[in-house]
């Protein structure tokens, strides 16, 4: 059940592109980069949960702002600008890691609780 609260919002987002007749390829990779953001927030920073979380959340929503700029403004077919910003967010997210799996023993204890929720006791 966990893992399908975090499909359940990249579906929401990709539904609308698709319906829009475009398409998105950099989805994933914009995920990874804000999770990714968000526990290098938290380990290196010792920032709390929510802030480092919000930051992220920016970040996500920076990124697709930019995609769709790009595709609007300057005319590139979106698949095309999705694939080539998806290359360089792994790039990045490569380079933030080191190549290596980010591990901070001291999370917030709100973490673990992260996609666990139930909405009414059915979601």
């Amino acid at each position: 059940m966990e893992c399908r609260i975090f499909g359940g919002r990249l579906l929401i987002g990709l539904t609308t592109v698709i319906i829009a007749g475009e398409f998105d390829m950099s989805f994933a990779a914009i995920a990874s980069m804000a999770g990714v953001m968000s526990v290098y927030l938290m380990g290196n920073f010792h920032m709390p949960a929510i802030p480092a979380w919000l930051i992220s959340w920016a970040i996500g929503i920076g990124i697709g702002a930019i995609n769709g700029i790009i595709i609007v403004y300057l005319g590139v077919p979106s698949i095309i600008e999705t694939i080539g910003m998806m290359t360089v967010l792994a790039g990045l997210t490569k380079f933030v890691t080191k190549g290596a799996t980010l591990y901070y023993a001291t999370f917030p204890d709100l973490f673990p609780i992260l996609g666990r929720a139930f909405i009414f006791k059915i979601v």
